[in-house]
């Protein structure tokens, strides 16, 4: 498990596809994307405290602008 697991899950949102991988891969995460650009979700959630495994999975959007309208009216949902 990731060793910065203890201070809850980091937030990946906003960020673009490259920095998320590059930060995910540092802190110790398998990473499963889906789709392109910028992360507008992820499981576990940000601050997650029991997160458990190793996968971090991301859904991004292409645009800033798409990321934050589908953040904000119709949030992206991962199965658990």
């Amino acid at each position: 498990m990731p060793a910065d697991i203890e201070r809850g899950m980091p937030s990946f949102l906003g960020l673009s596809m490259r920095e998320a991988l590059k930060q995910a891969q540092r802190a110790g995460w398998e990473v499963e994307l889906h789709g392109s650009g910028f992360v507008v979700n992820q499981f576990p959630s940000p601050g997650a405290q029991n997160a458990s495994g190793r996968t971090l999975r991301l859904q991004l959007a292409r645009r800033r602008v798409e990321a934050m309208t589908l953040r904000r009216n119709n949030p992206p949902r991962f199965a658990q």
